[in-house]
C-alpha cells in the first residue's frame, strides 16, 4: 500500500503495487490451480474494502484491490464447476494494526525526489503536511496486535462448509458509511469520503500563491 495522489506516486510505486496486489495474486493463484482442481481445494483471496470503493489517496491500491475483486468473482464462476471454492475475504480497519503501510515515509521520500520544481510549488506546503500526517501508520507494528475479529472471521472463510462467496470483517463506522456512499448523491459522497479517510486538505493559500514557480 502506498499513499498518494497519482501525480505524485513514482511509476516503480505504481508497478509494484499492480505486480503485488494485482499481477502477483494471479500468478501464484495459477500455478496452484492443477493441484487445488485435483483436490477440490478453497481459495481464499484477501482483498480490500478498497476494492469496493476508491479512496482519496489510494487511487492506485484502489485499483489493484477492485481488480482481485474482479478476478476472485471471475475465478469463481470458472472454478465452481469443478468443485473448487473461492472466496473473498475483505478486512477493514486493518492498516493501523498491520504493517501495510510501514514504508510510507520512504515513499514519500522517493515521491519528492521526483518531483519537478513545478510541481514542488504548486502542492507546496499540502504534501509536507499530507505526509507528516501519515507517519503515525509508518511505524512497525506487532504483529500480535491484529484484532481477533478478524482472525476469527478468516477462520469462518476457511472451514465454514459451504463458505459464502465474500466475507467482510469491519468496524461499526464502515458499515455506517458504506450504507450512506449507496444512498447519498456523488457530492455527498464525496463528502463523506473525505470524512472516512480524515487526510488533511488541499489549501490553494498555501500552495502556488505563496510560491515562486522557478
Amino acid at each position: 500500500m502506498c499513499f498518494g495522489e497519482t501525480e505524485w506516486q513514482t511509476n516503480d510505486q505504481i508497478d509494484s503495487q499492480i505486480d503485488v496486489n494485482l499481477a502477483g495474486s494471479i500468478r501464484v493463484t495459477k500455478s496452484f490451480l492443477p493441484l487445488i482442481r485435483q483436490h477440490k481445494s478453497r481459495i481464499i483471496n484477501v482483498t480490500s474494502h478498497c476494492g469496493l470503493r476508491s479512496l482519496p489517496g489510494l487511487p492506485i491500491y484502489s485499483a489493484t484491490k477492485a481488480g482481485l475483486v474482479a478476478f476472485t468473482e471471475g475465478l469463481r464462476l470458472d472454478m465452481e464447476k469443478y468443485g473448487v471454492e473461492v472466496v473473498n475475504f475483505i478486512p477493514g480497519s486493518f492498516v493501523t494494526s498491520s504493517n501495510i503501510a510501514a514504508n510510507q515515509t520512504k515513499h514519500a521520500d522517493k515521491m519528492r525526489e521526483s518531483m519537478k520544481t513545478e510541481q514542488l510549488n504548486f502542492y507546496g506546503d499540502f504534501f509536507e503536511r499530507y505526509n507528516d500526517y501519515l507517519k503515525f501508520i509508518a511505524s512497525k507494528k506487532d504483529p500480535q496486535m491484529v484484532e481477533s475479529n478478524i482472525m476469527e472471521t478468516f477462520e469462518e472463510a476457511l472451514l465454514e462448509t459451504p463458505p459464502k462467496t465474500r466475507y467482510i470483517c469491519e468496524p461499526l463506522r464502515y458499515k455506517l458509511f458504506h450504507v450512506l456512499f449507496k444512498i447519498t448523491p456523488r457530492k455527498i459522497t464525496d463528502y463523506l469520503l473525505y470524512k472516512f479517510v480524515s487526510m488533511p486538505l488541499y489549501d490553494p493559500k498555501k500552495s502556488i500563491s505563496n510560491l515562486e514557480v522557478k
